[in-house]
């Protein structure tokens, strides 16, 4: 009875060895494959929404655009939406307004998206917050995207987007 105990204890033993070394190897060839991965230098740099850079935008966005812009996601539960669509009412330059909600649309006013293409933006990146900045490059392309405060951090992604847009910046981050 004893020896029946010590023979199923052992070969436990080997099929968790067995399984072990299996897991290890899947995460080992799993970790190649990430290393082998071309990468794509603005997704790589562009901190925690990184993953957007590269999404198409072209279809929502107005037509001709000739440099780079910013396109602004705001939503009319949002107070700081409300203070940065006042803000940057007729300073904006490159600055697209999307509001998220019909109401947005109204205190936004000519201008800007509609609240469809807003909602639709918001809808492809996954975008929950308000206020939310997406810089884009002529092509329609997002180059960078973050949560914005103020006029000034938009200023700032204005710049960032006009200098990645243009390739004379390395390793900036979103």
């Amino acid at each position: 009875m004893r020896s029946t105990f010590v023979v199923a204890a052992l070969v436990l033993s080997w099929v968790a060895l067995g399984v072990l070394a299996f897991v290890c190897a899947n995460l080992l060839l799993r970790l190649q494959r990430l290393e082998a991965r071309p990468s794509d230098s603005r997704a790589e740099n562009a901190g925690p929404y990184g993953h957007l850079a590269g999404i198409q935008l072209r279809d929502l966005l107005p037509s001709g655009l000739e440099s780079a812009a910013v396109v602004l996601l705001v939503s009319s539960a949002c107070r700081r939406c409300h203070d940065l669509v006042g803000e940057l009412d007729g300073h904006a330059a490159g600055v697209i307004v999307a509001p998220m909600d019909e109401a947005m649309a109204k205190a936004a006013g000519a201008g800007g998206l509609s609240a469809d293409s807003g909602r639709e933006i918001a809808a492809r990146l996954g975008v929950r917050l308000t206020p939310f900045a997406i810089a884009v490059d002529v092509s329609g392309a997002v180059i960078a995207a973050r949560p914005v405060s103020s006029s000034t951090n938009i200023d700032d992604l204005t710049v960032e987007a006009d200098r990645l847009s243009t390739g004379t910046r390395r390793g900036s981050h979103v």
